[in-house]
């Protein structure tokens, strides 16, 4: 029987898939906030995994803070056909009653965190870049960017329950919280064979992958402050040429149909680590800035002095794009040129 709202704990659920080490990085930053939470709410949280591949993070995790990890290994057929997944964690949600359940943000995620929104009848936000505990209610508060990014949007549940969100923080290293030791760790498995009219499904090839490794994790964005002219565009895919990059851009520039959508960067598209990120022309708003969250090195070039990339690249060059990249061009052939001189 469930306790009554009025006396019962507000525990935290997160639930996040794991299918390789670089994407571990997205669920400590998930299982942190979640501490985070439970600390301000006096409660506990609970972690329900989703592990594909052998990531070796059964170690590891036992430090996030967690009372109790589950483990659900899962297969290749379990992000086709998600019936198993869902049932399960629907049983596994009901069993722990939370207050709250914070799911890491991936395609197989967003194939399942709406289902079991509709199942619990509650509500369920996307994308959330922060999450807060209100001082005079204890709801949390959702935040996401709204507008394109032009505003920040705080969304509250003060009816139903669980309140249900999707998350999209800065990826972290290593979880912080190696004081509290989580001994309780279960290894379930998802229920597809209990499913009678489950789909058959022949998984032929996959690819689980968000982010792209080609051009070397050398990248060249394209924003709006780019003008869309056959010579600026074919400078930047010169410099591209040479530095063996792949050219991205902003969704303006998608919508504007300059490039496909499967360059697009930010929270509507996809997420990268670039080694190198050249930002041309981009102002730095906060639905693309999240897709480069682990960027290695950020350069920047904008003529709005005052644009807020500059406060967040390691490098600016304040100046028209059309009149900045041929001049970098030229320097790069003119480095070129004399290395080969050296070496002959």
């Amino acid at each position: 029987m469930k306790q009554e709202r009025s006396k019962r704990t507000r525990d935290i659920v997160v639930i996040s898939y794991i299918w390789c080490k670089e994407n571990f990085k997205d669920t400590k930053a998930l299982l942190s906030k979640a501490y985070e939470l439970s600390g301000q709410l006096g409660c506990h949280f609970f972690a329900c995994l989703y592990v594909q591949n052998d990531v070796s993070i059964y170690e590891e995790i036992k430090y996030c803070g967690a009372k109790q990890i589950y483990v659900m290994n899962i297969s290749e057929s379990d992000t086709v056909n998600t019936n198993g997944l869902i049932h399960r964690t629907k049983e596994l949600l009901m069993e722990i009653d939370p207050d709250i359940v914070l799911f890491e943000t991936s395609k197989l995620i967003n194939d399942i965190a709406p289902i079991l929104a509709v199942e619990f009848n509650t509500g369920l936000t996307a994308e959330c870049i922060e999450f807060q505990i209100s001082e005079s209610s204890k709801l949390l508060l959702q935040i996401r960017t709204a507008y394109e990014g032009d505003m920040m949007a705080t969304i509250l549940c003060p009816q139903q329950r669980p309140q249900m969100a999707t998350a999209k923080l800065q990826a972290m290293d290593s979880l912080l919280h190696t004081v509290d030791y989580c001994s309780d760790m279960s290894i379930i498995y998802s229920s597809n064979g209990n499913i009678i009219d489950k789909p058959r499904i022949e998984v032929i090839s996959t690819t689980q992958q968000e982010t792209e490794d080609a051009g070397g994790g050398i990248y060249i964005a394209i924003g709006r402050g780019v003008k869309s002219t056959d010579e600026s565009l074919k400078s930047i895919y010169s410099l591209a040429n040479l530095l063996g990059a792949k050219v991205v851009g902003t969704r303006a520039v998608v919508d504007a149909g300059i490039l496909d959508y499967s360059c697009q960067i930010g929270l509507t598209g996809k997420t990268i680590s670039p080694k190198l990120y050249i930002a041309c022309g981009i102002s730095g708003a906060l639905q693309h800035m999240a897709g480069i969250r682990s960027a290695g090195c950020l350069i920047a070039i904008n003529q709005d002095a005052q644009a807020e990339i500059f406060k967040l690249c390691d490098y600016g060059i304040v100046g028209k794009v059309e009149e900045v990249i041929p001049m970098i061009m030229k320097e790069l052939q003119n480095t070129e040129k004399e290395s080969i001189g050296v070496i002959s």
